[in-house]
């Protein structure tokens, strides 16, 4: 394990591995490393004082750091130390008779240490030996400081931590993380005697410093890795270089084959070879200078400018005596006068031009090897026997790679043949074109057309003329082409082919350019197709077939454009490819930008998930109502499917027919709103759909369900038992309900299993239309239930069943059952996977597959995608109903909501800022994963909420027993609402407490029978729930207590007004279930919630998780953009010191 001590100035990472050693050798260590450590004495080892616990946590788990705590006292031994305390070998005892190996090296000085460690145990890192070595170093090695009095290093802990917080978050909110900046090295390296020095340039990471100057010494891993903290002042560090540029020097790394990890803090290993990377080095300098990259010299080297445009050669040619010729190649180096030119990389691929003062490097481009060697060695003479020789064969080979010149006019340049570039094009098939690529060498005056040799392109760089390469420029399709370099030369393929839109592209567009310019010769083989775009707009044509004896429907759509069909494969798949044009085999071209073919890509994408895997046809479920309204809108439906239309029609109806008379055994009067809901359930009954009842909690949605059960009934059509499951708070209220309203239904409930009732379901189902069962015992009998066909599943607090991976989902889902009926006030609760969850069950086939739906729906909803929104909505409707208190419930009293801050006493606010700052050291390794560490995260939140709520909640030594935490005491949250309880009973109201934890409601408990306070109490043990809840809806307790996951859905008290919720929960549904249990329908009085919170505790800041989140469900059935559920950067914030 290697990791740079990040609080001596570096960086922290436990995840640069030195590979495990194996336990089977006889020692671990480097031989040679060993004898130095025996050799050196024991040398004070400083570095270890600043393992402070913030770095340790980084390095090790919370588990593995307490059981090091117990090995370093008593089995760490022969610590040997050496080179000045930067080697130290030491002895671990573990389970085995040989003692473990530990091997500890460090490098750098105080403030930059690099830590590298390795065991011999079968862990070999981030093991407990590792992690006991590192704590007994740093107890032996701490600074000897005076004795403080107990009280003064309590205090001086709070306020240094305090500090550090605010520091901290100072320097954050400072200033954004600077740029990157390259230091660009030019140095000559030798590499033996009796060669020459090589010119070599070097790029090194890193930012401007405080000194307004780039910092020298900074690794290229510490710019990629952004943070470090600083162990000794316990703060975090800028931002090295901002996220954009970190990337690209990451890139780099990547490019030089080398990970960020590879690096150390110092040495010429962490520069990198600009040479070494080619081509692709010059175009990440090109892109890292477009991204506002800065490169600059080395500090205390002459002035450096980096230009990644290519340098051309230069080939000169002057008289000599006698009729002769001295040809001299250099380097291009007129835009830099009286430069001088050092050639740099080995092999020799850049140029150093030096003039004034500065330095300008430049790529050579794609330059011969032999060539270049010709540079730098003075004039070569050409006898005057020669010369013809030289301008027939040589100079039209120089001319593809130099500028040529005759400053003296010593050769005519005119006369010489050039290099023209032969394009000849040939079509295949009608919607291809292939370009074969060459070049001829063109005696003055240039001919077209004529019996030139033409020589077949090689895949090596031809290089252009200047207008040529303009010329090329301006042309995109041949921009793209394969293997294209940019700058001076063109690297071509033998071949080119063009489909498609890339087709239309080149013949009509590039090649009449091509053909215009005199350094081209186009040659058409054959005769080329002639391409023309389309008149007239798309017409699709959609046909939807019945197939006989399934719930299926086969989709066929065609499209034309012109008269002429379009293969609808391939138009998929150039819409899905995002092309711009699609060509059909006749030459006609028309552009894919039209909104009904989009519209038409997206319903097909969703129709392949549907495919029947027999006959490969696409399907459509009779649950795709709104699907049938967009084909509809989309193109012309041909062939209509009766069943389908039918059942469309019967749906789109539902809220214009008249509702079906209630049925005679009903023995209830129902609202007009609840009337539409039976309307609504009869019409999906009768239709053989499912759907998802979400009417708001409290509004009746128990007595709409049987009203249609008894509907059915009546008519015959209950031919089937029903299954109803619901929350076990709630079983008894189905059976109790269903006697008092629908007292010919035969309802039984079934609230235990089969092993504890001794009761087959065969036998229950003889003397039952009706078995209401809890979700726990429909998991665990799943294989029992599923044994029988029920005519409909009823699922109460449907919302039990959201998580799709649950054993519970997947034990209702493999019921047998004709209809599905979901019943919830919240369909959604933190994410819309929750309402995929649902429609899964209700309506399987309309979203088959949740991966598919989170990628169609989820992610562009919840990015803002109010498109997608609506069409969901669409797709949505006919399959739920959802009405809220607002709306419908006219007649129901106010319900008032205040904000109870309680302040903690001064003992208790000790207990919980001491614990917060330990849990924020805890998490500080768990947040840079937040997702991967969301179990261990939220164990730290809880344990923080529950320090809010009271130390005693607290078992271990951070919270009990501390100021604040002895029994007995009453926190303050317990004091106010006594108060309140007490004043609220002498008045003759009664009152509903709701906590998530059962341990604090049981403190409350304890008071109130102090204070001679009757009440009822509800949690997840209690046996006789029925009886409890009958208990105080008959009885005169002025107060019942209810954990919030027993008691929090299903139950129905409106003989409270008065609601407390004790703690504060991230998901507001499940708060607003809870008051709901007072506020619904059947009350008659004014309810009054008081949501109590711990001030400027982690309370608030669920407080405020909860406001962005309380709209979720409206957003999924109203029209506003939807967002997530409790993501991990929500969980992260909530150990925030801005305001926790």
């Amino acid at each position: 394990m290697i990791c740079v001590l990040p609080g001596i100035g570096g960086r922290l990472d436990s995840r640069r591995l030195v590979g495990p050693v194996d336990d089977r050798a006889a020692v671990s260590p480097d031989p040679a490393t060993v004898d130095q450590v025996q050799e050196s004495k024991r040398d004070a080892v400083g570095w270890a004082a600043g393992l402070s616990d913030v770095v340790l946590a980084h390095l090790f788990d919370e588990g593995t750091l307490e059981r090091a705590r117990v090995y370093a006292e008593v089995a760490v031994g022969g610590i040997t130390v050496g080179d000045g305390g930067s080697v130290v070998l030491a002895e671990v005892q573990g389970t085995r008779p040989r003692p473990y190996q530990v091997l500890v090296t460090v490098s750098g000085d105080v403030t930059d240490l690099e830590l590298s460690t390795r065991c011999s145990c079968p862990v070999a890192r981030h093991c407990k030996h590792i992690a006991a070595v590192l704590l007994r170093l740093r107890s032996e090695n701490a600074p000897e400081q005076p004795a403080l009095p107990p009280w003064r290093e309590l205090l001086d802990s709070v306020a240094a931590q305090d500090d550090r917080a605010e520091e901290r978050a100072e320097r954050q909110r400072a200033a954004p993380a600077p740029d990157l900046v390259v230091l660009v090295e030019i140095d000559e390296v030798r590499y033996g005697w009796g060669r020459a020095p090589v010119t070599m340039v070097r790029l090194r990471g890193s930012r401007i410093g405080k000194t307004g100057r780039a910092v020298r010494n900074l690794s290229w891993s510490a710019v990629i890795e952004g943070k470090g903290y600083n162990a000794y002042a316990g703060r975090a560090r800028q931002p090295m270089v901002r996220e954009e540029h970190a990337a690209l020097a990451e890139e780099l790394l990547a490019l030089d084959g080398r990970g960020r990890y590879h690096y150390r803090s110092y040495g010429s290993a962490d520069a990198v070879d600009l040479g070494d990377l080619g081509a692709k080095g010059w175009d990440w300098v090109r892109r890292a200078m477009d991204a506002g990259v800065s490169f600059v010299e080395v500090p205390g080297q002459e002035s450096v400018r980096v230009d990644p445009d290519p340098v051309a050669l230069v080939a000169s040619l002057t008289g000599a005596d006698e009729g002769g010729v001295e040809l001299e190649v250099r380097v291009d180096g007129r835009d830099e006068a009286g430069a001088v030119v050092t050639l740099a990389g080995d092999p020799v691929s850049m140029a150093v031009l030096h003039a004034d003062g500065s330095r300008l490097v430049r790529p050579l481009g794609q330059t011969p090897a032999d060539l270049l060697a010709l540079v730098g060695v003075g004039p070569i003479r050409v006898e005057a026997d020669d010369v013809a020789d030289l301008l027939a064969t040589y100079l039209p080979v120089l001319r593809r790679h130099t500028r040529l010149e005759s400053p003296d006019g010593a050769v005519d340049l005119s006369a010489l043949p050039w290099t023209r570039l032969v394009a000849r094009v040939h079509s295949p098939e009608h919607t291809r074109l292939e370009v074969e690529w060459g070049f001829e060498q063109v005696s003055p005056p240039a001919r077209r057309g004529g019996d030139e040799q033409v020589a077949a392109v090689v895949p090596v760089p031809v290089v252009l003329r200047p207008e040529q390469r303009e010329r090329l420029a301006e042309v995109e399709a041949l921009t793209e082409l394969p293997g294209h370099q940019s700058g001076q030369s063109v690297r071509l393929p033998t071949r080119s082919t063009f489909d498609g839109a890339d087709a239309v592209t080149v013949g009509e567009i590039v090649l009449p350019l091509l053909e215009d310019d005199p350094g081209v010769r186009v040659e058409r083989l054959g005769t080329l197709p002639l391409y023309r775009e389309a008149e007239d707009d798309a017409v699709v044509h959609v046909s939807i077939d019945e197939t006989e004896g399934t719930d299926w429907f086969d989709l066929s759509v065609e499209v034309s454009i012109d008269g002429e069909q379009v293969p609808l494969v391939n138009l998929l798949d150039a819409l899905s490819r995002g092309e711009g044009v699609m060509l059909l085999p006749s030459g006609t071209w028309f552009r894919l930008d039209r909104p009904e073919l989009a519209q038409l890509r997206d319903l097909l994408e969703e129709a392949q998930d549907l495919r029947d895997p027999e006959s490969g046809a696409l399907r459509v479920s009779r649950y795709h109502v709104g699907y049938f309204d967009e084909l509809v809108e989309l193109g012309v439906v041909e062939r209509q499917a009766k069943g389908w239309a039918r059942q469309v029609e019967r749906l789109r109806s539902v809220q214009i027919d008249p509702a079906p008379p209630l049925p005679d055994q009903l023995s209830a009067t129902l609202r007009p709103y609840q009337l539409d809901g039976y309307q609504w359930l009869s019409a999906l009954w009768d239709a053989g759909l499912g759907g998802i009842l979400a009417d708001d909690m409290g509004l009746g949605k128990t007595i709409q369900v049987l009203a249609t059960l008894s509907r059915a009934q009546e008519r015959g059509d209950l031919d089937g038992p029903v299954l109803v499951v619901a929350p076990t708070s709630v079983v008894g209220t189905w059976v109790a309900e269903a006697a008092r309203f629908a007292p010919r239904l035969r309802v039984v409930a079934r609230p235990r299993t089969t092993a504890k009732s001794a009761e087959p379901i065969a036998d229950v189902l003889d003397r039952a239309d009706v078995v209401v069962t809890t979700y726990a015992v429909a998991r665990i009998d799943a294989e029992a239930f599923a044994e029988h066909r029920w005519r409909a599943l009823v699922l109460d607090e449907a919302h039990t069943v959201k998580n799709h991976q649950s054993k519970t989902y997947r034990a209702v889902r493999a019921l047998p059952r004709e209809v599905t009926l979901a019943v919830t006030g919240t369909p959604v609760e933190n994410s819309l996977m929750d309402l995929w969850a649902l429609l899964s069950l209700v309506a399987p086939g309309l979203y088959p597959r949740p991966d598919r739906f989170s990628t169609q729906w989820r992610r562009p909803i919840e990015r803002g995608d109010g498109e997608r929104l609506a069409v969901l909505h669409r797709r949505v409707r006919p399959l739920m109903l959802r009405r809220t208190k607002d709306e419908v419930a006219i007649d129901l009293p106010p319900k008032t909501v205040q904000l109870l801050e309680v302040v903690l006493d001064p003992a208790h606010r000790r207990t919980y800022d001491r614990q917060l700052q330990r849990e924020r050291q805890r998490m500080l390794g768990l947040l840079r994963d937040p997702e991967a560490n969301r179990v261990a995260i939220l164990a730290s939140l809880t344990r923080l909420r529950q320090l809010a709520l009271d130390p005693r909640l607290i078992s271990d030594t951070e919270g009990a027993g501390a100021a604040g935490g002895q029994p007995g005491r009453d926190s303050a949250k317990i004091d106010v609402l006594v108060d309140h309880l007490r004043e609220l009973a002498g008045e003759g109201h009664r009152a509903l407490v709701f906590s998530q934890f059962t341990s604090f409601l049981g403190l409350v408990r304890a008071r109130l029978e102090r204070e001679q306070i009757g009440y009822s109490y509800l949690d997840g043990s209690t046996t006789a729930r029925q009886r409890v809840v009958e208990d105080f809806r008959t009885g005169d307790d002025p107060v019942f207590l209810i954990s919030l996951k027993a008691g929090g859905t299903g139950l129905t008290l409106t003989e409270a007004d008065y609601v407390f919720v004790l703690d504060p929960w991230w998901n507001p549904a499940a708060e607003t279930q809870a008051i709901d249990r007072a506020h619904r329908i059947g009350q008659d009085k004014p309810v009054m919630v008081y949501r109590m919170v711990a001030a400027d505790t982690i309370e608030d800041k669920v407080v405020a998780l909860q406001d962005r989140k309380r709209d979720l469900v409206a957003r999924v059935v109203d029209d506003d953009p939807l967002t997530a559920g409790v993501t991990a950067e929500d969980l992260a914030s909530l150990l925030d010191p801005g305001s926790a």
